[in-house]
């Protein structure tokens, strides 16, 4: 197999606490794809590869970035028929940024 769950059934579905946002990478029931097959070289599986290289794009707020992440999984599972879409849950109030400005090098 190509992915992980949990017990077997995959994720089971959660809830975030006021203040909170979780970030998941499968929806509930779903398996989370360690590679794209034989040829797929990364250490990462899907979710973590897509998820650190968006968390690196400066000035995109979270619900944006999560989005982001969500789409290219969801596109990456189909490319090998598979289906993996990430969910979270969202109790923030306010934007949160995990790169909020662009850095120029001198």
């Amino acid at each position: 197999s190509n992915g992980r769950s949990l017990s077997g059934r995959g994720l089971a579905p959660t809830t975030a606490a006021t203040g909170q946002m979780i970030i998941q990478s499968t929806g509930a029931g779903q398996k989370a794809l360690d590679h794209l097959g034989p040829e797929d070289k990364s250490k990462n599986g899907v979710f973590t590869r897509v998820f650190v290289k968006e968390m690196l794009k400066p000035g995109i707020p979270i619900f944006q970035m999560v989005r982001n992440v969500r789409s290219e999984v969801v596109s990456l599972a189909q490319s090998v028929g598979s289906d993996q879409m990430p969910s979270f849950y969202d109790q923030v109030n306010g934007d949160f940024y995990f790169k909020k400005f662009f850095t120029f090098l001198h």
